[in-house]
């Protein structure tokens, strides 16, 4: 049988051990936190910071630089979109634009060439107004122009 002191000592040891135990667990527990922050951290800065891929395709109907200056105006216009964040864009191909002209020539539409650009970009991360939070999105953009003139965005939207 154990004295006074004996069962004292075994009580106040068990408690050191258990306090000790304690505080490793809080430390392991706010160390998994900060890695768990700063993997959202890192994805949320790759995302911020990837630059767009334009995907310039062949055209029998437009030049590369036909191209890119629609998908630069397309640029231009996506500011506008506060807290988005584009990822690609690229030419729908010469059968979407040609679709697109007859469609706006019927319309009775004022321009004489049209160009479908499509994009894939990321709402913002916590959403607000029209955006659901950090939701992925295809949208195209219709331009048109004047023969040899500048693109000017006609509609964009969901494709």
């Amino acid at each position: 049988m154990m004295d006074r002191n004996e069962a004292e000592n075994v009580i106040k040891n068990t408690i050191e051990y258990a306090n000790r135990e304690i505080k490793k667990s809080k430390i392991r527990y706010r160390l998994i936190i900060a890695a768990i922050a700063f993997v959202i951290l890192g994805f949320i800065l790759f995302m911020a910071l990837k630059p767009v891929s334009d995907n310039i395709s062949d055209s029998d109907i437009f030049t590369e630089e036909d191209i890119n200056k629609a998908v630069e105006c397309v640029k231009v216009d996506f500011a506008s979109l506060q807290g988005c964040k584009l990822f690609s864009l690229s030419y729908n191909g010469d059968t979407h634009s040609l679709r697109e002209k007859e469609y706006q020539l019927k319309q009775g539409s004022e321009y004489d060439e049209y160009i479908v650009i499509d994009s894939v970009f990321l709402s913002p991360i916590f959403g607000g107004g029209a955006w659901n939070a950090c939701r992925i999105y295809s949208w195209s953009w219709i331009l048109g122009r004047y023969v040899d003139g500048e693109w000017v965005v006609i509609d964009r939207g969901v494709c």
